[in-house]
């Protein structure tokens, strides 16, 4: 009799411990679907992008979750490391316009994370950070804009010019004929 008991006792602790295990495990998947973070979104184009004008359009492919809202936060750092980063950007658009840079290089990455489907609260954690891309600035060389000024000076000297000399000339024509006649 005390073996029946003691079986029993031991098949109603292993389902007791079975549901305690299962609860858990429904869990621990429920907090990680919760807070399971997005694929790295990777920027678009060539690893270093030039720009001659300071100025450059800097996109990148989201996450392909057709259902999520997803936050994009774009970083800039002087160096590769990123030792000291500077937020750039956190929206939801997959591209940020960046203009007025002096001559030199700047380097970029950027994460995504899910929003909630009202697209204000988080609902997600925050992906890896993607590759780093690199913006080189170099403008145009002083001693050449200069050069296409004094160009553009001589055109259009000469075009202004050439059209007082061709309607004064007509107008002498005018006279001319207005006097035959």
């Amino acid at each position: 009799m005390l073996q029946g008991v003691s079986s029993r006792l031991r098949r109603s602790i292993s389902a007791g411990a079975l549901n305690v295990f299962l609860a858990t495990l429904v869990l621990l998947a429920g907090s990680a679907i919760a807070t399971a973070s997005p694929a790295t979104p990777e920027l678009e184009g060539d690893r270093e992008l030039v720009s001659s004008n300071g100025a450059q359009l800097l996109s990148w492919s989201g996450p392909s979750e057709a259902d999520a809202t997803l936050e994009y936060e774009l970083q800039e750092s002087t160096s590769a490391e990123f030792d000291a980063p500077e937020t750039r950007y956190r929206g939801t658009l997959p591209s940020w316009y960046i203009s007025g840079r002096l001559d030199g290089r700047s380097y970029f990455r950027v994460r995504a994370r899910e929003l909630s489907d009202d697209g204000e609260e988080v609902a997600g954690a925050w992906s890896d950070w993607s590759e780093a891309q690199v913006l080189r600035v170099e403008h145009h060389d002083t001693r050449l804009a200069v050069a296409l000024f004094i160009v553009g000076a001589l055109v259009f000297t000469a075009t202004a010019a050439t059209a007082f000399l061709g309607a004064r000339g007509s107008s002498r024509e005018a006279a001319a004929r207005e006097e035959a006649a």
